[in-house]
């Protein structure tokens, strides 16, 4: 039996899980992962009963042969040695480590220890590039003359939104290209040869805040061909293409949709190409489409598959005590590669750095924390106190946009509110707190955790650092819809959301957290004000925001009736009620419900939107029979398969009831009325 023991429990970690328990002559010994739950909960899975906290408590306890290393790349150099230094065999994800005179090092080291090192460089082992391999072998095409890769992802991963503070990826030297130059970078220098020259060209398209760069294009000249890579953020959807030019023939493997496209320019006459050629592109394509349709009925279509190849042959040169299957001289080229890339590349990291205030014109004594200050509604709220004469600390996330906040000169603390300590020290010498900050994007646990734990900790840190007042925006869909009749008015008092869970992880955050503040308002010695604001808008948000629905070029699919009325809320009138909370100091009532008093229904507000010169906004209604069959079809495929979308009746209650808003507290109590009439505040939508 091959003995293997798991460094680092993500989601990388679990893909080499699934091909590990495939092998009838493999045993997985352990897991290894700074936090043992994680290693707990994917033992749990796998059954695999042995954690660890350190990769040498591991070795310590069995002799391994083989080693995976699936932990966050900074941590590469170091585990991998450790490994060879104790004779173990490893298999590392990319990149091997973050300079080359590392990946020189362990390499150097293997040979003394006689072990061997192999790297996850898996889509050189993807099925369609085995196949590619193969129809080249055949000698047809010639030489190779160029190489062109694409690469782009997404830069908000999930990861991005489960990290509290910044994520390790745009940690790494490289910063987030850093985590994904290799994939494009083997594939190439695979076909090229050594490097003999390399230029970057940095771009900043937005995507990324702070003017770090977010696209990249990089010419290579190498000593078989020249190539081209492009590594971006930018391009929608994502594309993942090799194309290999060669002296009578062009390959090209699309790796996102699983096809090849073979062009020989040497069997069929110029001028036939010309004419035919498209047919025999069509008809590959075709061809790979079914096959794959056909795998992955046959469950043979699976994700990271590359992997298992690799993995097989890995561990077969292992037994027959041949060499890995990735030579030293690519693994060794493409780090040199990546640190020449990687120089050139421009910004990479931002700058998390407290910003000092530049405010002037102070007027007011108050000093107020705004959370989530980067955000939509929680930037105007710093702009009204700003213009207010008020000082503002704002919070914002690592990779939040604060262009606009900076040029207001307030001060600008960055982390997370999932993190008490760095809440304790953002509120220090602070009088008030605006809390607008909520998961609003991301995986479900994040964004449930962004909310609730988040606002948890303004209870703790309010408290501990004196802060006299928290006014808490809270949300308008925490009310139990279900339970209202058809027509009700919505108060302070109606019954808040009993199975949030039903309605989404939005509503089960924002009910779980209100919880929070009312619990606050019933016996903190902070006074606690909660706002529940129907759906805001604001003059430069895409004005199909407030619409539920699925927005298909200029036709939307509205899941919600033609008349019923759409609660809405101007963000100039949600800042002027959090100007008069602060300014009369402890209002009587706690709770306000905050709509515009005006009544407009869903086909008035598209009416309004249609402006003219504009493409006509075309509306498809969907009834709510529909839906309701539809909820029941997949609440039977859950119930069958414990897994798959749900559509419960509470949702269909939110999207379906028509029930307006009773503001009477807020108008009195606040002495409020809206800046103008809702049709016009739609109007000066930008």
């Amino acid at each position: 039996m091959i003995k293997v023991g798991i460094v680092g429990c993500g989601k990388i970690a679990e893909q080499h899980l699934k091909f590990l328990s495939k092998r009838q002559d493999t045993q997985i010994v352990g897991l290894v992962d700074v936090q043992l739950e994680n290693a707990k909960v994917l033992g749990e899975k796998y059954g695999i009963n042995n954690y660890f906290l350190s990769l040498i408590d591991m070795i310590d306890y069995e002799v391994l042969d083989v080693v995976h290393i699936c932990s966050p790349p900074e941590y590469h150099y170091e585990q991998t040695l450790e490994a060879i230094e104790r004779g173990v065999h490893v298999l590392v994800e990319k990149p091997v480590a973050l300079k080359v005179d590392q990946v020189d090092e362990l390499y150097k080291k293997a040979k003394e220890k006689n072990v061997s090192i192999c790297p996850n460089f898996l889509q050189l082992f993807h099925p369609r590039m085995l196949e590619v391999k193969n129809i080249i072998e055949q000698g047809q095409f010639g030489n190779v003359l160029r190489v062109e890769s694409y690469y782009s992802m997404d830069a908000y991963t999930s990861d991005v939104y489960e990290a509290v503070g910044l994520p390790w990826s745009y940690m790494m030297p490289g910063g987030i290209f850093h985590n994904h130059i290799t994939h494009p970078l083997y594939l190439t220098m695979f076909w090229i040869g050594d490097l003999k020259n390399v230029k970057v060209y940095p771009k900043t398209f937005g995507v990324l805040p702070q003017n770090m760069t977010d696209h990249i294009e990089v010419y290579l000249d190498g000593e078989h061909a020249d190539a081209i890579i492009t590594v971006s953020m930018v391009t929608k959807p994502p594309l993942y293409y090799v194309r290999v030019f060669f002296e009578r023939g062009m390959v090209m493997i699309d790796f996102n949709r699983m096809n090849i496209l073979v062009e020989n320019y040497g069997k069929v006459p110029g001028a036939v190409q010309r004419f035919l050629g498209n047919y025999g592109k069509a008809w590959q394509l075709i061809r790979n489409t079914t096959a794959n349709l056909f795998n992955i009925l046959r469950g043979k279509m699976i994700s990271y598959h590359g992997l298992e190849y690799l993995i097989d042959e890995y561990y077969g040169t292992l037994l027959s005590d041949n060499q890995p299957p990735i030579s030293e001289e690519l693994v060794r080229s493409v780090a040199d590669t990546e640190e020449a890339i990687l120089t050139q590349a421009g910004k990479l990291h931002p700058d998390v750095s407290i910003r000092p205030s530049r405010q002037r014109n102070l007027t007011q004594q108050e000093r107020i924390l705004v959370t989530g200050a980067s955000g939509n509604l929680g930037f105007q709220v710093v702009q009204s106190l700003v213009e207010s004469g008020y000082y503002v600390r704002a919070t914002a996330r690592p990779l939040s946009r604060i262009k606009n906040l900076e040029k207001l000169g307030v001060e600008i603390f960055f982390g997370d509110i999932r993190d008490e300590l760095y809440l304790m020290n953002a509120m220090d010498g602070i009088d008030i707190v605006i809390h607008t900050a909520a998961g609003m994007r991301g995986p479900r646990e994040s964004l449930i955790k962004t909310s609730v734990t988040g606002t948890d900790n303004i209870s703790r840190a309010a408290h501990d650092q004196g802060v006299d007042s928290v006014i808490y925006i809270s949300s308008m869909g925490i009310y139990d819809y279900f339970a209202l009749k058809n027509g009700e008015e919505i108060t302070e008092n109606s019954q808040l959301e009993n199975c949030p869970d039903e309605r989404g992880a939005y509503t089960l955050a924002k009910r779980r957290a209100e919880d929070i503040a009312l619990a606050q308002i019933a016996c903190s010695n902070v006074h606690w004000t909660i706002i529940r604001p129907s759906i805001i808008i604001s003059d430069y948000q895409d004005v199909f925001a407030p619409l539920t629905g699925i927005r298909l070029g200029n036709l939307l699919i509205y899941l919600g009736k033609k008349s019923n009325t759409l609660r809405l809320i101007h963000v100039e009138d949600v800042c002027d009620v959090i100007l008069r909370i602060i300014q009369q100091g402890h209002p009587r009532y706690r709770i306000f419900n905050l709509s515009h008093p005006d009544s407009i229904s869903v086909g008035e507000y598209i009416a309004e939107i249609s402006k003219p010169g504009l493409p006509r906004i075309r509306v498809l209604y969907l009834p709510q029979l529909f839906l309701w069959i539809g909820s029941r079809i997949l609440e039977l495929q859950f119930k069958l398969r414990n897994k798959g979308p749900r559509l419960s009746p509470r949702k269909l209650a939110y999207w379906y009831g028509n029930n307006s808003v009773d503001v009477t507290l807020v108008r009195g109590d606040m002495k409020w009325t809206p800046k103008s009439s809702l049709k016009e505040q739609i109007r000066k939508h930008k």
